[in-house]
């Protein structure tokens, strides 16, 4: 998404999902829909995204096998990373 967020450089990458993704009613300087991020808008900054290789995830996540119980009178939630319930 960003060239290297580790280094402080929020430029977006070629593809990024935030490219025009902004407020429709507000241009980048090129006229098109505005980019989502600090570089988005009519006072920000024109530059060529790079097409750079997907960054390693500094961790990731297994649900496999599946943890979920599935035994008589268990009752089972679903929740984000933070705790907050989504399902139950």
């Amino acid at each position: 998404m960003f060239e290297n967020q580790d280094s402080n450089n929020y430029l977006l990458q070629m593809f990024s999902p935030l490219i025009d993704a902004g407020d429709p009613n507000i241009l980048d300087i090129d006229g098109s829909r505005s980019d989502v991020g600090l570089y988005g808008g009519p006072y920000g900054q024109s530059y060529a995204y790079k097409d750079l290789p997907p960054k390693k995830p500094k961790f990731t996540l297994a649900t496999s096998p599946d943890p979920l119980l599935k035994g008589e009178g268990s009752t089972n939630r679903v929740v984000e990373l933070h705790g907050r319930e989504v399902r139950s």
